[in-house]
């Protein structure tokens, strides 16, 4: 599950919890439905992510000292 979550908080993709009624009538837990979404919705949530890394004072100076002259 913990692959799950990280594409889904990258929003790759979706997950959906879905339920179903028994012939006894008990509401029971179903499967996850997982739903890729398209690659430019997944890109355009991707890089606002990174330029908010790339702002952060830390992370400019390490890329910055990474970088070759």
């Amino acid at each position: 599950m913990k692959h799950i979550t990280t594409i889904s908080d990258k929003q790759l993709i979706t997950v959906e919890r879905t339920s179903y009624i028994d012939r006894h009538g008990m509401k029971q837990n179903g499967n996850n439905l997982y739903t890729i979404l398209p690659i430019q919705q997944a890109t355009d949530a991707f890089y606002p992510q990174q330029l908010d890394i790339l702002e952060s004072p830390g992370e400019h100076q390490r890329v910055t000292e990474e970088a070759p002259t």
